[in-house]
């Protein structure tokens, strides 16, 4: 009995003697297989620990920005609103002021709003309304504060 790549074999019969030709093409079609055969085990085991990004899975937040929070008399406060990740399937409806602003194909609302030429502190309120991760309506409202500088 012979040992051979970890398993005891008896020794072949005359009949069953092959040519070095055919053992060594044999030999490499077997080691093709268990190479293949472990790639697919290292494949399935690394899926396993690694996290990965499901389409059907995101995770939204109201953002609200604005290009200053201190202005001069008559310059424009502009405001950009949006959801978390700017994803289209939360059906964004975006308030500014209590008027319903356009969402842009980049995913955001954007406005404009002329200040008053009274020096002093100001907010105003957004509303972001939008379908959660879960498929839940959600309306999230936040206030935008601007000053108005003195002349």
């Amino acid at each position: 009995m012979d040992f051979v790549y970890g398993r005891f074999s008896r020794e072949p019969a005359a009949n069953e003697i092959v040519s070095a030709e055919g053992l060594s093409n044999s030999l490499l079609a077997r080691l093709r297989l268990n190479v293949l055969s472990q790639q697919v085990r290292v494949m399935e085991l690394l899926n396993e620990q690694v996290s990965f990004y499901d389409e059907d899975y995101d995770v939204f937040s109201a953002i609200v920005g604005q290009n200053s929070n201190a202005l001069h008399p008559e310059e424009q406060l502009i405001i950009n609103a949006g959801v978390g990740s700017f994803a289209r399937k939360a059906v964004a409806g975006i308030r500014i002021n209590g008027r319903l602003v356009a969402i842009g194909p980049d995913g955001q609302a954007v406005d404009s709003i002329r200040v008053g030429s009274t020096a002093g502190s100001y907010s105003i309120p957004v509303g972001i309304g939008f379908t959660d991760q879960d498929g839940k309506r959600r309306t999230v409202t936040k206030e935008v504060e601007y000053r108005v500088l003195r002349p």
